[in-house]
């Protein structure tokens, strides 16, 4: 007799998936007992997620010495791109304001998170990104927060008008030339010193601060941080007042929690410290170098002495119509005769562009024909340099074969011209002829070098 017996399958459990959890610690600034507060939140964060059977260890991630108002922390962008390349489940944090200060930088990060299946949890608060209310906590305690950090910028900000008044400085900032002692005032530094010295002497004797660089370069003299000299270095040396003895407090200032710091234009009041110090260079040849430095910035690259010889009276005053930029002196020689061959002018974009880049499509200028149509338009037998400099403020090429003068009485003219002669104005007869007369003189050359080597 057959039998039917009823087999139960036995349920093997799926084992449940572990949540990858990481933390985040913070501290503000780096002191000894900050540094032990931060490696207490680390130590304790591992503990607690180790004591999780359900949790995954996915690290601690930290930062020391930021401010929490801003997003640009190390640790903190660390730990959002695990987050987005699907690493972390859960992000344990101390409190709300080790996280984030910034209100508005706190919800579009945790909403992000979130939207990625991310959770926050704020282990002081009590508050995780995916309950009910944890947005509307996290609004109201992020204000909170936010505001505290403006009040404590504000403290900060007065200590720091405090000591201006008083005549202490904020922090001992480094200046080359210079070293600070512990009573905040500055001593001369001797090595440093002899190459600022240096630097205004060339400068007022005509050199440019390119080309002081580049001369320190040549020597292998390098700055006191172990880098190249750039023009940039020398014009912050150069326009420094510390280096005449005087000290000038808060030349720059931060607007608001989160933002950088900006030139103080008047916004807020300076605290200018005549004799504080010795000085480096004197005053008379400080200002000498303002005085140079704003010459140069009026004339432009005309006080520029290292292309003083290759300057004209057309230079600058020649502009590109298609792109705006100036034409600049192209002059070509006949090597045979030693000779001039051509004396032109030709837009920037095609004299320095890469063969990639692209090109103004605007043809050469002519030197002959710039000076023999202004002399069309004032009436005059030949070509006045002195009237040209008096009466012209540029020349505008809008097309080929064209020319705007712009007077400086507002007028402007424009004029239209032919060329004769030259190979610009050469019929595509004309150009497949030349062409012809060049291969035939190539293949006779190798011809003749071919029955050469035959006698040989």
């Amino acid at each position: 007799m057959k039998t039917i017996q009823l087999i139960q399958n036995k349920i093997i459990p799926t084992p449940a998936v572990r949540k990858k959890v990481a933390a985040y610690a913070r501290v503000s600034m780096i002191t000894d007992r900050l540094h032990h507060s931060l490696n207490a939140q680390v130590d304790y964060f591992k503990s607690m997620i180790a004591s999780k059977p359900e949790w995954q260890f996915a690290g601690v991630y930290y930062d020391e010495g930021l401010s929490g108002t801003s997003v640009r922390r190390e640790g903190f962008q660390k730990l959002l791109n695990e987050c987005e390349n699907g690493n972390i489940d859960i992000i344990l944090v101390k409190s709300i304001s080790r996280f984030a200060r910034n209100t508005l930088d706190l919800l579009n990060t945790a909403r992000h998170l979130k939207e990625i299946g991310v959770e926050i949890r704020f282990e002081k608060e009590g508050i995780s990104t995916f309950s009910m209310d944890g947005e509307l906590m996290l609004t109201l305690l992020a204000s909170f927060a936010e505001e505290e950090s403006r009040s404590i910028s504000e403290n900060v900000k007065w200590g720091t008008h405090k000591r201006f008044k008083d005549g202490i400085p904020n922090g001992h900032y480094f200046v080359i030339g210079y070293r600070w002692t512990e009573d905040h005032d500055l001593y001369i530094y001797e090595p440093e010193a002899e190459i600022v010295r240096r630097i205004f002497r060339e400068y007022i004797a005509g050199a440019g601060s390119t080309f002081i660089a580049s001369t320190f370069d040549k020597e292998g003299l390098l700055t006191p941080l172990g880098n190249k000299w750039r023009d940039t270095n020398i014009n912050k040396i150069l326009t420094n007042s510390i280096y005449t003895g005087e000290l000038v407090f808060q030349k720059s200032y931060c607007p608001g929690i989160g933002l950088h710091s900006q030139v103080n234009n008047g916004i807020l009041p300076k605290y200018l410290i005549e004799n504080h110090h010795p000085a480096i260079v004197s005053k008379e040849d400080f200002e000498k170098a303002q005085a140079e430095m704003l010459r140069r910035h009026i004339m432009g690259f005309k006080a520029n002495n290292a292309i003083k010889d290759k300057i004209t009276f057309f230079t600058g005053m020649i502009e590109c119509g298609e792109c705006g930029r100036h034409f600049v002196h192209s002059i070509k020689r006949n090597h045979k005769t030693g000779g001039l061959k051509e004396d032109d002018w030709v837009c920037t974009t095609n004299k320095k562009a890469h063969w990639k880049q692209k090109r103004c499509s605007l043809k050469r200028v002519h030197t002959s024909v710039v000076k023999k149509e202004f002399a069309k338009l004032v009436n005059a037998s030949e070509f006045s340099e002195e009237q040209f400099l008096n009466e012209i403020e540029k020349i505008v090429v809008p097309y080929d074969y064209a020319l705007d003068y712009h007077f400086k009485n507002g007028v402007v003219r424009r004029v239209e011209y032919k060329l004769t002669g030259h190979k610009d104005c050469w019929t595509e007869e004309r150009r497949r002829a030349q062409a012809e007369r060049m291969r035939q003189g190539f293949k006779r050359l190798r011809e003749e070098r071919l029955n050469a080597a035959k006698d040989d």
